[in-house]
């Protein structure tokens, strides 16, 4: 009996919290820089995931404006390194964050690898977006110069806290990507 009266309670609880689910998101004000990147044709292939990862939307929400300075943590398969290089590479500045590979959660191969992929970022979106280069970099978190550190107006993680957690690392890359921040 005492189990049925809870699963009513949950019940009663949840319903009418359903259908303020079922409303649409807000419209967050995108800027139309970032209209303009979202759109740009050479987004055609990643514009599949849009509807899922609402791209503008987010930005927006993170207040990211076209002349900042944003570091990419983990930017992995470059979908979001593709967009943020078409909004930021004419007036801001983007930085690809790598995990610190001497972290201990990664053996030699994947630490060369992830050496490898700091070192071609760059270069690897400006042959993408037809920016030049010296509008991106790169860095492992044990290889910043100091003197980037404190100059950076954002860092966006995205989809990578959970490995953060999972490797047990998160507090280590979370406070060497904090000093980085202005």
């Amino acid at each position: 009996m005492r189990r049925t009266a809870m699963l009513l309670a949950a019940i009663a609880l949840a319903v009418p919290a359903a259908p303020a689910l079922a409303r649409p998101a807000a419209k967050v004000a995108v800027n139309p820089d970032l209209a303009a990147a979202v759109a740009n044709p050479l987004r055609e292939k990643d514009r599949a995931r849009d509807v899922y990862r609402r791209p503008a939307e987010t930005l927006a929400f993170f207040q990211v404006t076209p002349e900042m300075k944003v570091g990419e943590y983990a930017p992995g398969g470059e979908w979001y390194s593709r967009l943020l290089g078409l909004y930021l590479g004419p007036k801001g500045k983007l930085v690809g964050l790598y995990f610190d590979p001497t972290s201990g959660a990664f053996n030699e191969k994947t630490q060369a690898g992830i050496r490898e992929g700091a070192t071609k970022y760059p270069s690897d979106i400006a042959g993408w977006s037809g920016i030049p280069a010296d509008r991106f970099s790169a860095y492992t978190l044990d290889a910043v110069p100091d003197a980037e550190k404190g100059t950076f107006d954002r860092i966006l993680v995205m989809r990578m806290m959970h490995n953060l957690m999972r490797w047990n690392i998160a507090d280590r890359e979370i406070k060497a990507m904090r000093a980085l921040l202005k």
